[in-house]
């Protein structure tokens, strides 16, 4: 079986537990250092991780195939 890796870019954030409070403030941290861009990768397969980032605002902004 294949799995695609798939790259997310942040959006804008949706707050509702710690662990997301958490993100956020980092999330937060790393702007007002002035990074500009947030970049994170999942496989495919991991549906609540992909759900979590998204809630989070990322946004999926690349699939590759990293089985190559």
């Amino acid at each position: 079986m294949v799995h695609e890796d798939v790259r997310f870019t942040f959006v804008t954030p949706n707050i509702k537990s710690i662990g997301t409070k958490i993100i956020s403030s980092l999330i937060d941290e790393s702007f007002n250092a002035q990074y500009n861009s947030i970049k994170l990768s999942v496989q495919d397969n991991n549906i609540s991780g992909c759900s979590f980032w998204r809630k989070l605002g990322f946004k999926v902004t690349q699939k590759y195939d990293c089985d190559n």
